[in-house]
């Protein structure tokens, strides 16, 4: 019969495929209203919060990280942009700061939580916090330095996949500015970690930026420090391999080759 003609049959498929599209559309526009609105409904949040985490009351500031970090987990594509990510490391910066030591650790407990969910996206904001959190690791409370400790330890692990040259170029700057010694040979032996991470993508940064820390903290002359520069130097020495990494120094810098050779000799 006519009704079931071929024509018939490909006007009825092209009629129902044109349905199918149209509420798919009408779907995409309304996941995409949805998604506007649930934006502003966080931005809203966020402001109360941020404007609490600023409290004089230590309290106020303590729950208002609880409720910052949980947002954070819970929506982590909506922190991918800058308009949220500036503004929430600025909080988290401030915070690192706090001079009541128990919002100090309650707030690098959450950053590390943050980090793990936001991964390779904190990158932007490196330059922001990590320079005040290593100066938490020369506190005079052993639970902050603890805290402390495992965040730098999040921030060079690979699978988190922070950018390592930028975390190398702070913790030179840190290792320079940091009075306490001790700091100063925890940040070399995570220094190690962070030129084995760059080593197969990036070698010619490590020496770039690591030699010339090398060199200024040799004029330190204590004897903790000297081993812990002297174990670094190895280690570069054995991933360059010791004749190219004996290029490097006497090619760039020839002012402090003997020195550095006779280090790694010893």
């Amino acid at each position: 019969s006519e009704s079931n003609s071929p024509l018939n049959e490909l006007e009825n498929n092209e009629s129902l495929a044109g349905k199918k599209q149209k509420k798919k559309l009408k779907a995409n526009k309304s996941k995409k209203k949805n998604e506007t609105m649930k934006e502003n409904d966080l931005l809203d949040k966020l402001k109360i919060i941020y404007d609490n985490i600023d409290s004089k009351d230590w309290r106020k500031r303590n729950t208002s990280i609880d409720e910052l970090t949980e947002i954070v987990i819970q929506n982590p594509k909506y922190f991918k942009c800058q308009k949220l990510l500036f503004p929430l490391f600025d909080k988290i910066s401030e915070r690192g700061k706090d001079t009541n030591t128990k919002i100090a650790i309650h707030v690098t407990k959450s950053l590390i939580k943050i980090i793990e969910v936001l991964k390779s996206n904190v990158d932007q904001v490196l330059m922001n916090f990590v320079s005040i959190y290593l100066n938490n690791l020369s506190s005079s409370n052993k639970l902050l330095q603890v805290e402390t400790l495992k965040l730098v330890n999040i921030l060079i692990d690979p699978q988190y996949e922070i950018d390592q040259t930028r975390l190398l170029k702070i913790f030179s700057y840190g290792i320079l500015h940091i009075p306490n010694i001790k700091i100063k040979e925890l940040l070399l032996d995570k220094l190690i970690v962070i030129s084995s991470n760059l080593y197969q993508t990036k070698p010619s940064s490590i020496c770039k930026h690591l030699i010339p820390t090398i060199i200024e903290l040799l004029k330190i002359k204590k004897n903790g420090l000297k081993h812990s520069v002297t174990k670094l130097l190895r280690h570069l020495s054995d991933i360059y391999g010791k004749e190219e990494f004996s290029n490097i120094i006497s090619s760039q810098y020839i002012d402090n080759y003997n020195e550095i050779c006779t280090l790694i000799e010893s």
